[in-house]
């Protein structure tokens, strides 16, 4: 058994070395109707002292698994599949040579394929995070079935951390290893112990290299007199809802063109996207995530990019500029 004192030392090197400067508090029910979201966000820091409550119960952090697009955590989200799309999927990591465990939560009165959970793999090191989404996506595609719905996390929206007390629940639920599910309710202490044992991180040597999708090609990189990519031409150069897609948007279900805002925890598809004097542009109507894409009403793939790679204007035009 490790020292008393291993717990907080323990999960912020696993799943909080990023330091992210935001996190939210999952409400319980009650809250939750009355201010109309499921967790509400802030800014700072997570303490050690809240990851002893966070562990214990008291409270349920939620955080983003990436900073300045950089990760070392790739969380996938279950919608739907429950606990065999959660086995699935750590069989699949296994045939990768990969380690991931997972988290299930029964919701009691719920069909076994609209069951929600988490699994986790940590890597090494921080690294691009389009690199950790990519491999998201090939293991949703290699264990996709037909009513699951499963996402990718290493983005800057808050995902919740594992461990967690599900506050409308009052249940951990199970971690699961590999095949073993352990019951988190009974002693989670003893839980995190199991983790701790088992735990191993992934070699992010072996994560997939991308091309920086964001930047315009060549061809079109430079404007005929030799000023450089201006913010009309990026726009020309790209589709709002192309990059919305990069930064993790998910299209809602038999919507048209609606989206699970990619930058704050989204429960009920806010970002829409349209057309308006033959341009498109998008919009996220959450009244109160504090989203940067709620802040206009119109929002162009220049704006998109500024607030997926966390920049403003002058630095985006610098950056794509290689100024």
């Amino acid at each position: 058994m490790p020292p008393t004192d291993w717990r907080v030392e323990f999960f912020r090197r696993a799943f909080l070395r990023h330091a992210p400067r935001r996190y939210a508090l999952m409400l319980t029910p009650n809250e939750a109707q009355r201010r109309g979201q499921k967790y509400m966000e802030r800014r700072g820091a997570i303490t050690d002292t809240m990851i002893v409550r966070h562990l214990t119960g008291a409270i349920t952090l939620a955080a983003p698994a990436a900073s300045d697009n950089r990760a070392h955590l790739l969380p996938l989200d279950i919608d739907a599949g429950g606990i065999e799309a959660i086995h699935a999927l750590i069989a699949e990591t296994k045939v990768r040579d990969l380690w991931a465990f997972g988290q299930y939560c029964l919701r009691q009165g719920l069909a076994e394929e609209v069951q929600r959970g988490y699994v986790w793999l940590p890597f090494d090191r921080m690294v691009d995070a389009a690199r950790l989404q990519a491999l998201g996506a090939g293991l949703i595609a290699a264990i996709s079935q037909p009513g699951w719905k499963i996402e990718p996390r290493a983005i800057h929206a808050v995902t919740r951390l594992p461990l967690a007390r599900h506050r409308h629940t009052g249940h951990f639920g199970d971690l699961v290893i590999g095949d073993q599910r352990i019951n988190i309710d009974r002693a989670p202490a003893g839980a995190l112990a199991e983790l701790y044992s088992v735990y191993r991180e992934n070699l992010s040597a072996s994560l997939p290299k991308l091309p920086t999708f964001p930047q315009p090609a060549t061809t079109s990189a430079h404007s005929r007199n030799g000023e450089g990519i201006t913010i009309s031409q990026y726009n020309q150069a790209h589709d709002v809802e192309d990059l919305i897609r990069f930064y993790g948007a998910r299209p809602a279900r038999r919507c048209g063109l609606l989206y699970f805002c990619p930058f704050h925890r989204d429960e009920h598809a806010s970002l829409g996207v349209y057309r308006y004097n033959g341009r498109r542009y998008c919009r996220c109507f959450s009244a109160h995530s504090d989203c940067p894409l709620a802040k206009h009403s119109r929002n162009d793939a220049f704006n998109v990019y500024c607030i997926g790679e966390r920049i403003d204007a002058k630095e985006a035009l610098r950056r794509l500029n290689a100024r």
